[in-house]
């Protein structure tokens, strides 16, 4: 999970760990990229609005570095996002609009990588 809102990316990676194996968490795109070098992960779930590094840009390393990985774009900008979807949607495999509950998020990501069990979701 990659948010630059400390307190949100805590709660999130709380939430996850009681469903999912492993759940990582990343203050920054660079901080998100140096981990998936060092383990691969099956989901990323990244912030769009981040300093530095925008979520479109860590999805798109991560499908560099790990192609089969589902990334989720959380984005507070509504349609504008989902309407820029089209332009990287070979790096961005689905897009969680803002304010969402984590029922919902547990349900995008299992949409996304229906197909394994015990999937670890990360960075």
């Amino acid at each position: 999970v990659v948010d630059d809102e400390i307190d949100l990316l805590k709660t999130i990676v709380e939430v996850l760990k009681l469903k999912f194996d492993r759940v990582d968490m990343a203050t920054s795109g660079k901080e998100a990229l140096d981990k998936i070098g060092e383990c691969d992960y099956d989901v990323v779930l990244t912030d769009l609005g981040m300093p530095e590094m925008s979520g479109w840009e860590v999805a798109e390393k991560v499908k560099g570095l790990l192609p089969a990985s589902k990334v989720i774009l959380v984005t507070g900008w509504g349609m504008h996002a989902e309407d820029e979807l089209i332009n990287h949607e070979a790096y961005v495999d689905t897009i969680l609009s803002k304010p969402y509950d984590l029922h919902q998020l547990l349900m995008i990501i299992e949409q996304v990588f229906s197909d394994d069990q015990g999937a670890s979701v990360g960075d």
